[in-house]
């Protein structure tokens, strides 16, 4: 992985970001385009992404080389949520915010931001090592954080019901993953017309998801300034803390260069969307939730460079 392609990838993603937030600024990219193209990459363009790479890269040689690999996301991710709560007892955190506290330190936006950046530095070759992360962050989210910040809601909040915690799990893209391998290991052709098709809608995801990063960075004012230290903490912990975390993870159990890069980068991520989203909806503090997502968001533009740097010394390619 050179240095200098590495950035070079990073600064372009951060000219389309800057680029989402003069689109913002002048009012061409609003809430309601925000949600409709967040709901359009991950209902389509993700998922045809991720459909092509499987029908292309998921053999059962593939499976056979990368299994054991592949549990070093699930290790970092459990690992991260138990510390995180060991933490927010240790704090003595309230119960209103404590699983927004464990959301922002061990979970990261792997999809709508980590996504992009991989392929922008890493290439094709790397959306399995991506979609293994998603899958290890998205189930222990679903299964273990975001009960957590249910409960946080007024009233202790609400339960969230297995039936929607396994729909979420199997969400698009990781069906559109699991559809693709199976196509493939059953070596069922698929026309070349059609998977021309999937690759160039698929392409569509990165530059969209980086003019939504630059939504979320224009929305942000100054109340990210009055960001409680337990949540600033829980920052630093998701930016620095994490990637340092999964490289040890990925030393021990000698995972290869180019997808422990990849899990590190992941790893780095700023923290999920769906912390706010979900406060929101159990009637949470999601203004702490709020301000902790825009902090990571603001941060992770400068923090992301770093650990990619770092990672060319650590894990050379």
């Amino acid at each position: 992985m050179s240095i200098v392609n590495a950035f070079n990838g990073m600064f372009a993603l951060m000219l389309l970001m800057l680029l989402g937030v003069f689109m913002t600024k002048k009012k061409f990219l609003t809430e309601d385009y925000y949600h409709f193209l967040t709901s359009f990459i991950m209902k389509y363009a993700v998922p045809a992404m991720l459909f092509q790479n499987a029908i292309k890269n998921v053999t059962v040689e593939f499976i056979a080389e990368s299994g054991s690999l592949l549990l070093a996301p699930f290790i970092t991710q459990l690992g991260g949520y138990f510390i995180a709560l060991g933490f927010a007892k240790l704090l003595k955190l309230d119960r209103t915010i404590q699983g927004i506290f464990i959301s922002i330190f061990a979970m990261c936006n792997t999809m709508l931001m980590g996504f992009p950046i991989c392929m922008q530095i890493f290439g094709e070759v790397s959306v399995p090592y991506v979609t293994a992360y998603y899958i290890a962050n998205t189930v222990v989210f679903w299964v273990l954080v975001a009960p957590r910040i249910a409960a946080g809601g007024e009233g202790g909040g609400g339960s969230i019901p297995m039936k929607d915690k396994i729909k979420r799990v199997f969400s698009p893209p990781l069906t559109a993953f699991l559809i693709g391998s199976t196509v493939n290991l059953l070596h069922i052709p698929v026309p070349q017309f059609i998977q021309t098709a999937l690759t160039d809608f698929g392409a569509l995801t990165s530059p969209i998801a980086m003019l939504l990063c630059g939504y979320l960075l224009a929305g942000m004012g100054k109340d990210v300034l009055k960001t409680p230290k337990c949540i600033v903490g829980a920052v630093a912990a998701r930016l620095l803390w994490a990637p340092v975390f999964c490289a040890g993870i990925c030393l021990l159990m000698k995972v290869p260069a180019l997808p422990a890069c990849v899990f590190c980068v992941q790893a780095a991520m700023p923290a999920m969307n769906q912390t706010v989203i979900l406060s929101g909806l159990y009637r949470g503090n999601d203004r702490v939730a709020a301000q902790g997502l825009a902090l990571s968001n603001i941060l992770s533009v400068f923090v992301i460079p770093l650990v990619v740097g770092g990672l060319n010394f650590v894990f050379p390619m």
